[in-house]
């Protein structure tokens, strides 16, 4: 009975993967299948010799795997398996890939910076203008965009090791069952590598919580071994660092920092707008500090010195805005409306309004 189960739980989770319709999905849906059939192969003829039924019998879970794809492909609706089968809209992922790479060779050997990609890659991005991409849908793309050559390749040769370090887990396990468990998690991890090329997959938490996970799995199959209680209290510390550098890390400023500087936009008389000027441009000037390719930052420091009455400084600022996200329309109509109102503002300060009594400033 725990064997239906199980069997009717793995075909549901597979058949919600082709329902969503996702490409990438399907790909790594079929990669980690593969995967657990070769290893099942793989381990049983090495269990059982070089014997000709040995074999015979190993060959068994591909012909189920391949029974279990047909099944699943059947009862799909026509619109998942059309989309699935052809490249319709694929440009956006390519254009992507391409201008991740752009951005990669800009920097090639330290990067921009984990974390930038939102922020550094507007400014090599051809075409989808309105779009505003985060991440690069492409896990090793993004890796080598952000952390250049030298990340790339640590990244790579630590996954190399750890994927080295479970790989013979189903060959060092003893029970049967030990051997069956290694060999649906490492089946697990390598759909997940397989999807991390179509999408930003180890970027979710959950997928990376699960990879974790299920290389967790596949090593503790294999017992203990010299050295393996020393090398997982360094992982558990490790993980314990990041975890808390995750829970520490400040707020973001951004949003108070915009706010802000909508309040100074708002001001009624000339010594609140210098107060609140001052006030919004120290804030930006803090965002700009974590994110130094913000162009929306940039765009209001330029309204704020516009504001103080520096206009080429300002205006100077609102074009190098432009210059980091030039196909953002709403940050091109922007920068001209910045440029409308410090053209038709009075080229000497107004003397100070005083607010009618009982009023208050907003």
């Amino acid at each position: 009975m725990p064997l239906v189960f199980s069997l009717v739980a793995a075909l549901a989770m597979a058949l919600a993967v082709l329902a969503s319709a996702s490409r990438g999905g399907a790909l790594s849906l079929a990669a980690g299948a593969l995967a657990f059939a070769a290893l099942r192969v793989s381990s049983r003829a090495r269990a059982e010799g070089s014997r000709r039924g040995a074999r015979v019998r190993g060959v068994a879970p591909l012909a189920a795997v391949a029974l279990a794809a047909a099944g699943l492909i059947a009862v799909l609706p026509a619109e998942s398996r059309g989309r699935i089968a052809t490249l319709a809209g694929a440009s956006f992922r390519l254009d992507t890939w391409k201008g991740a790479l752009r951005l990669a060779a800009s920097s090639p050997w330290l990067g921009s910076g984990l974390g930038s990609f939102e922020d550094a890659y507007p400014r090599f991005k051809r075409g989808f203008g309105v779009n505003r991409v985060e991440h690069a849908e492409n896990d090793y793309l993004e890796v080598l965009a952000e952390t250049g050559l030298l990340g790339w390749v640590l990244a790579l040769s630590t996954a190399a090791l750890l994927a080295l370090a479970v790989w013979r887990a189903p060959r060092r396990a003893s029970a049967p069952e030990d051997r069956g468990v290694a060999t649906g998690a490492l089946a697990g991890l390598c759909a997940l590598l397989v999807h991390s090329a179509f999408d930003f997959n180890l970027r979710i938490p959950s997928n990376a919580v699960l990879a974790a996970l299920l290389a967790a799995i596949a090593a503790s199959t294999a017992g203990a071994r010299p050295g393996s209680r020393a090398a997982a209290g360094a992982l558990a510390a490790a993980a314990g660092a990041l975890a808390f550098a995750v829970v520490a890390q400040p707020v973001d400023p951004w949003p108070g920092a915009r706010e802000k500087a909508r309040l100074a936009a708002l001001a009624q008389t000339r010594d609140v707008a210098a107060l609140r000027l001052e006030r919004a441009d120290a804030a930006l000037r803090s965002v700009l500090r974590r994110r130094p390719a913000l162009a929306e930052a940039w765009l209001l420091l330029g309204g704020t010195w516009l504001g103080r009455g520096e206009r080429e400084p300002g205006l100077a600022l609102a074009r190098y805005a432009l210059s980091l996200d030039p196909e953002r329309p709403d940050l091109a109509s922007g920068a001209a409306a910045l440029a409308r109102w410090s053209d038709a503002r009075p080229a000497t300060p107004q003397p100070a309004e005083a607010p009618a009594p009982g009023e208050r400033e907003p």
